[in-house]
């Protein structure tokens, strides 16, 4: 009795080679891969480093607006905060003035024609130069006399 041999070209013989072939193929690419090779025939890794270079250089520049932006924001409030403390403190002077000047002895007899000239002619220039203070036009009625 004679053993039975392999026909390679039946359909099962070919499939079989090929196999083979594809299994004998990932054996020596891991072995060539293990020594150090690199199959790399698209050149996927360098296309691979240069879009991680780019995205690491977005991701930098990001991050610097982001610093700018929040240090801007920073000096935004610190302004904000003093014109803040300005403008309470002005308001409490105009408050404290105007407190005074109901109280004052004198609060009620007229103002003499001249000064109050004066103090128009300095409102004026006052709103000349800073329009944005005036909320009204100068007013011609006498205020010492009421009206």
């Amino acid at each position: 009795m004679k053993g039975r041999t392999f026909n390679f070209r039946s359909p099962v013989g070919i499939v079989l080679t090929v196999l083979a072939g594809i299994l004998l193929l990932i054996i020596a690419f891991v072995a060539l891969d293990g020594l150090g090779f690199r199959f790399d025939p698209f050149d996927l890794s360098a296309k691979r480093l240069a879009r991680a270079e780019q995205q690491r250089d977005q991701a930098q520049q990001d991050a610097t607006a982001r610093r700018i932006e929040a240090a801007g924001t920073v000096e935004t409030l610190r302004r904000v905060e003093q014109v803040t403390i300005q403008i309470r403190a002005a308001e409490q002077i105009a408050f404290q003035s105007a407190t005074a000047a109901a109280e004052a002895p004198d609060a009620n007899t007229p103002v003499d024609t001249s000064r109050l000239d004066r103090l128009r002619l300095a409102d004026e220039r006052m709103c000349q130069l800073r329009p944005a203070i005036c909320s009204q036009p100068t007013s011609t009625a006498n205020p010492g006399s009421g009206g």
